[in-house]
């Protein structure tokens, strides 16, 4: 997005990381997306801006690996309100908002290869990312009037801190044997990050409601 020389807003809980990249000058506000305040801030910040969104890409994510007899219900709501319904609020007050151009906008969301395929120890963060897989399908009907497109990427294992807070639990041995399941080997962010740039940009205009795998060929398998 900065090579294409788009406006950037980036709305985030910790914007130290975004000062230390090289993303030029992008307009950036510290949310919580948790918080109903929090999002009335992000509008408000916005509309001061006189900014209209053409795409939004969400990123926010949190999982746990836990077996069943461990899981209690403030883990389903901590991984549920996190993962699926502080999106699908976010979408909600922008919407609401007027926040999106009224020429019309793309949506990402990164959901998760584990949403359609499960993984041990991993329930509660397959349902939530499961729900958002189906949720965007139901979006997508409602969201077309509105010339709104919105997509979820599924990715498989990358290279990431959730994947180091992983070895962290289940030790490197099995990060191996996970990563040697993979035909290509685990990805990394940029791979996700192209193609969100794609489906944000206007080449996919006649896509949505699509959950998109890119998992090195996992899958295939």
């Amino acid at each position: 997005l900065i090579a294409l020389k788009e406006e950037l807003v980036v709305a985030d809980l910790n914007l130290d990381y975004w000062s230390r990249t090289e993303l030029g000058k992008p307009h950036q506000i510290l949310i919580d997306v948790l918080s109903e305040s929090s999002l009335n801030d992000l509008v408000l910040f916005l509309k001061g801006k006189n900014l209209c969104l053409s795409g939004l890409a969400f990123t926010v994510g949190k999982a746990i690996t836990m077996p069943l007899q461990s899981m209690k219900s403030p883990e389903y709501n901590e991984i549920l309100r996190l993962n699926t319904i502080s999106f699908f609020n976010l979408v909600s007050v922008l919407i609401k908002s007027g926040s999106f151009s009224s020429k019309g906008a793309s949506i990402v969301v990164i959901s998760s290869l584990v949403g359609e395929l499960g993984a041990r120890g991993k329930m509660a963060y397959s349902a939530s990312k499961g729900a958002i897989n189906s949720g965007i399908r139901s979006l997508a009907q409602e969201l077309a009037a509105q010339n709104i497109r919105i997509n979820a990427i599924s990715p498989g294992t990358i290279h990431s801190p959730m994947l180091d807070r992983l070895e962290s639990t289940i030790g490197s041995d099995e990060v191996k044997k996970l990563s040697d399941n993979y035909p290509l080997g685990l990805g990394y962010p940029e791979d996700v990050a192209a193609l969100a740039v794609y489906v944000m940009s206007n080449n996919s205009q006649w896509m949505t409601g699509s959950v998109i795998t890119i998992d090195g060929g996992l899958s295939a398998r």
